[in-house]
């Protein structure tokens, strides 16, 4: 039985796109082998393991299985490392999640130069009786309108929702792996308009009539 609140989609198969070398995709690497290589030091050594306090170590492994052996999480990283993956790597979209009317008003990221085009998918999360409804609407169109060889990257105003609607992902098994979410959102702390300068990342502005 699903103990999930929202609906599993039918099971993606894991992404074969290759890999490139940026910080995005080499941090995952890096904490994938480590992760691989810590499960092969338990199965060799399983007393080790229970003579070493086990009820501390287990739970750990846990959280290091579920995050990274399981092939799905939810993973924050920087936004010029997320424009260099999508600069570097075909296998990885991003996707903003803002409003759109918030959209219209303030802009949005500009990855022309990436060869990508950005997609708007709104999501909204309130407090009331339609909060499910509109969260299964969300991962159904991420779903229809991502294909399952990509890897997700969501952006939102101040980095938090996204978070939320990375993990409605997950949960709904509706992406092949790792959803990344962008630190700081578009305007927040270390976000996107402010990321490594005082001009930021690339930004198209709104069309002022």
């Amino acid at each position: 039985a699903n103990p999930s609140r929202f609906p599993r989609l039918p099971a993606r198969k894991p992404c074969r796109s290759p890999i490139v070398k940026s910080s995005l995709q080499n941090e995952l690497l890096t904490n994938a082998q480590a992760s691989g290589d810590l499960l092969q030091f338990l199965q060799d050594n399983p007393l080790l393991v229970v003579a070493g306090g086990g009820l501390v170590v287990v739970p750990l492994i846990a959280g290091i299985v579920s995050g990274f052996g399981g092939g799905k999480s939810v993973k924050t990283v920087s936004a010029a490392a997320a424009y260099e993956a999508l600069a570097g790597d075909d296998s990885t979209i991003l996707i903003d999640i803002r409003p759109r009317s918030i959209i219209n008003a303030e802009g949005f990221p500009d990855i022309r130069a990436t060869g990508k085009k950005l997609l708007q998918i709104p999501f909204t999360k309130i407090n009331s009786q339609g909060e499910e409804e509109q969260i299964q609407q969300f991962v159904s169109l991420v779903d229809k309108k991502v294909s399952e060889d990509k890897i997700v990257t969501l952006i939102d105003a101040f980095g938090q929702m996204s978070k939320i609607a990375a993990e409605a992902l997950v949960e709904a098994e509706a992406v092949s792996g790792t959803v990344y979410v962008i630190e700081g959102g578009c305007t927040g702390f270390k976000g996107w308009k402010g990321s490594d300068s005082v001009e930021g990342l690339p930004w198209r502005e709104p069309i002022k009539f």
